[in-house]
């Protein structure tokens, strides 16, 4: 991935999965800039769960993808699924000896 050094061509768009409907914040599409790392990899940031909607419905637990803007400012598609997922709450722990290749369950 080359970078263009216009920002306004190197931008992450997040789409619904599967309509592939663009997901807005504050009524505007979510998109980001994105940094090019090498030219395998380019980083960018995502928008908090409660900012990101879909259809003015919060996006929740819903899967959604990125899709890259390529050099041609069109954005290509994308099969690797996102979401967003609630922390466990830990009511207790097990405090029982457990060898290091032994399966033991310590979330209750």
């Amino acid at each position: 991935m080359a970078h263009t050094g216009d920002d306004s061509k190197q931008q992450i768009a997040f789409k619904h999965y599967p309509d592939n409907k663009e997901l807005t914040m504050g009524g505007k599409p979510a998109t980001k800039v994105y940094k090019v790392l090498n030219e395998n990899q380019v980083e960018v940031k995502t928008y908090p769960q409660s900012d990101l909607d879909n259809s003015g419905k919060n996006i929740g637990f819903d899967p959604f993808t990125v899709s890259i803007m390529n050099p041609d400012g069109e954005f290509d598609p994308n099969d690797v699924f996102i979401y967003y997922y609630a922390e466990p709450v830990v009511k207790k722990q097990s405090a029982e000896f457990a060898y290091v290749n032994e399966e033991k369950v310590i979330l209750f």
